[in-house]
C-alpha cells in the first residue's frame, strides 16, 4: 500500500512537472514576441534619461495613492514596498535587517554602481501626513492597534522625528531640488496643482493619464470610503476626518508625544492645556463637511 501511494504521489508530481514545463514552453514562445513588440513601439531610454524616485512614507499616510499617482504617467514602473517581505506591522522584523538592506542595496545601490550616469537623476520624496490622522486611520485596523509598533503614537512619531532630521541632512548634501517633502493634506486639498508641482520638481511628464488618474481617485463612492484599502476617496473630506474619529484624550496624548514633530512640519496643535477629566479644555476644531465648515467644541 505504501508503494502504491508513493507511486501515485510520484506520478502526480511528474504530471505537474510536465504541465509546468508545457506552460513554461508556451510562455517562452510568446514572451520574446511581446517584448520585441514593446521595444518596437517604445524606444529604449538612455540610462542618463532614467529617473529614480524613492518614496519615503508611513503606513496609512497615503503612500499607495502617491505611488499609483507617480506611476500613472507613461513608461513608469512602480516597485511597491520592496521591503514588505521582511516586515511586520510596517517595521523590519528582528533578524531580517541584513536581508532587507541587501535587497535595497541590489535594487538601488548596485544598479546605480553599474549605471553611474544615472546617479544624478535620483529624487527623494518624503511623504508626510499629520500623525494624528495617521494614527486615526491605523486605529481602524485591529491588528495594527494591538501591535506595539503600529498601534503606538510614540513609535510613529519617533520614526517621523528621525526621518525629518535625516531628510534635512540629505537635502543639505544633495541638490535641493532632488529632495521633495510632499504634504498629504496639500495634495488632498488641491490635487492637480500639487501634482503639477511635484512632477515638475521630479522632472516627470505631467501626461493626460495623470489627470485621468486624479479625476478617478479624488472622488469616491460610499463603498470606496468603506474600503480601508481603496485609493478612491473624496480627497478634501479625508484631510481632517481624524478630528471626528479621535477623542479629546487621544488628541491630547498624541500632541503631548508628537508636539515637536507637529511643530517641525507646521501642523497646528489644538490642545494647549493639560488634559483633565474634571476640567473642560478650551479648544475648537474646524471640521470640513460636504456642506462647508463647522466648529466642534
Amino acid at each position: 500500500m505504501e508503494n502504491s501511494i508513493s507511486n501515485i504521489s510520484l506520478a502526480l508530481r511528474d504530471a505537474r512537472s510536465a504541465e509546468a514545463d508545457a506552460v513554461n514552453s508556451e510562455l517562452e514562445g510568446t514572451l520574446p514576441a511581446a517584448f520585441q513588440a514593446t521595444l518596437d513601439k517604445y524606444a529604449v531610454v538612455p540610462t542618463a534619461n532614467v529617473k529614480i524616485v524613492i518614496v519615503l512614507a508611513y503606513y496609512r499616510s497615503g503612500s499607495t495613492f502617491v505611488g499609483e499617482l507617480l506611476s500613472s504617467g507613461s513608461r513608469t514602473y512602480f516597485h511597491f514596498e520592496p521591503l514588505h517581505l521582511f516586515t511586520t506591522a510596517g517595521r523590519l522584523r528582528p533578524g531580517r535587517e541584513s536581508d532587507a538592506f541587501q535587497l535595497l542595496d541590489e535594487i538601488v545601490a548596485a544598479w546605480i554602481e553599474r549605471n553611474k550616469d544615472i546617479a544624478q537623476s535620483i529624487r527623494i520624496v518624503h511623504l508626510v501626513r499629520d500623525p494624528r490622522a495617521i494614527f486615526a486611520s491605523r486605529k481602524r485596523l485591529n491588528w495594527c492597534i494591538q501591535d506595539k509598533q503600529c498601534g503606538k503614537a510614540e513609535a510613529l512619531c519617533a520614526q517621523m522625528r528621525s526621518d525629518i532630521d535625516g531628510v534635512r541632512e540629505l537635502a543639505a548634501r544633495m541638490k535641493t531640488r532632488h529632495v521633495y517633502t510632499l504634504f498629504f493634506e496639500r495634495l488632498a486639498a488641491n490635487p492637480v496643482n500639487e501634482t503639477q508641482r511635484l512632477f515638475a520638481s521630479l522632472d516627470l511628464d505631467f501626461a493626460p493619464s495623470v489627470l485621468d488618474y486624479l479625476s478617478k481617485h479624488t472622488s469616491g463612492t460610499f463603498r470606496d470610503h468603506m474600503n480601508m484599502f481603496s485609493t478612491r476617496r473624496n480627497s478634501k473630506l479625508v484631510i481632517d476626518r481624524w478630528k471626528r474619529r479621535l477623542s479629546r484624550r487621544s488628541i491630547f496624548d498624541i500632541e503631548k508625544t508628537c508636539g515637536d514633530v507637529l511643530q517641525k512640519l507646521g501642523y497646528e496643535i489644538l490642545m494647549q492645556h493639560p488634559y483633565s477629566t474634571n476640567v473642560t479644555t478650551p479648544y475648537s476644531i474646524n471640521v470640513t463637511t460636504p456642506n462647508g465648515v463647522r466648529k466642534e467644541k
